[in-house]
């Protein structure tokens, strides 16, 4: 780590800005700024890797938050790839509440959040690392901010502190990082994105028996999508009927983004925790250099690239 602060004020401020993309570290606007976002980066990264070495596999979960929407998805980061071990959708009305709407006090969403965590420890037992889709924070007059947006921003804040209270590993994610990772830069502000992670994530399901691909499903979802796709072939494919998700009751309405960026967020932490294990080789394999570092952004740049391209056409 102090040899790569030595490297990394030398490095063109272009090469820094892949480093931080490749590595989800934020983008400052001045070098000094990346240097030390990459640093701190790179220092969370590396409190896995001990475990990562040692036991072989990482899990990571990765939660979108809301109300009607609470998605969350499951990998595991091993040297063969990654498995999605847990993907799913629930509406907190209808799981904790039986179907009563969430109000404002303090006391009914402190229990609903106490549930909540107790519902994540168990359907992601094993997780070394927690991360929250950090939503947007909205401010003005009551007016302005409606009831479900506080709400949204309660649960997210109060998440955070209940995992991080029971001893997980809990960061804060950027939805702006991971779409960098996903969505080409094209349409990557315009109304295009939201629908293209859908594709993205369909992209990986009708895929799921295909050899090649880095990522794969467990037994379970690789048989459930194997069927739907059979069923489906030639018809609009929807990940919320993929995932079966209505046959539980608590699903919440069938809407595909949600679950989306669930899953693009986890793996998005596996491709970076992939690029901080790839860089720590090289750096203690070879002899640490700025030609090193930047021949490895480009390299790294340029696989990443390959993760916004939709491998086949999806209906």
């Amino acid at each position: 780590m102090e040899k790569l602060g030595q490297l990394l004020p030398r490095l063109k401020s272009h090469t820094l800005n892949e480093l931080c993309v490749a590595l989800g570290a934020g983008i400052g606007t001045t070098k000094t700024k990346r240097t030390e976002n990459i640093l701190k980066q790179c220092r969370i990264l590396h409190s896995f890797k001990t475990q990562y070495d040692s036991k072989g596999n990482l899990k990571i979960s990765s939660i979108d938050s809301g109300v009607a929407n609470f998605a969350i998805s499951s990998v595991v980061v091993n040297p063969r790839g990654t498995e999605v071990v847990h993907w799913g959708k629930i509406s907190l009305e209808r799981a904790f509440l039986q179907g009563c709407p969430l109000g404002l006090s303090p006391q009914e969403t402190y229990q609903l959040v106490t549930q909540l965590t107790d519902h994540i420890a168990w359907v992601t037992a094993g997780t070394s690392l927690y991360t929250v889709e950090r939503q947007r924070t909205r401010t003005g007059s009551s007016r302005f901010v409606t009831d479900p947006v506080i709400k949204v921003n309660v649960l997210e804040h109060l998440l955070y502190f209940s995992l991080k209270t029971r001893g997980y590993h809990v960061e804060s994610s950027d939805p702006v990082k991971i779409g960098k990772l996903w969505v080409p830069q094209e349409i990557f502000s315009g109304a295009r994105s939201k629908k293209y992670r859908i594709l993205r994530a369909l992209n990986l399901v009708q895929n799921c028996n295909s050899a090649g691909n880095n990522v794969q499903f467990n037994e379970r979802m690789r048989k459930t999508f194997t069927q739907y796709n059979r069923e489906h072939a030639g018809k609009r494919s929807s990940l919320f009927d993929a995932l079966a998700l209505d046959q539980d009751g608590v699903a919440g309405t069938k809407k595909d983004d949600d679950l989306a960026d669930s899953l693009l967020h986890a793996l998005s932490w596996d491709q970076w925790f992939r690029t901080y294990v790839e860089l720590y080789t090289r750096m203690h394999e070879g002899d640490p250099s700025e030609t090193l570092l930047t021949d490895f952004c480009e390299s790294r740049t340029a696989q990443l690239e390959r993760l916004s391209t939709l491998e086949d056409p999806v209906t």
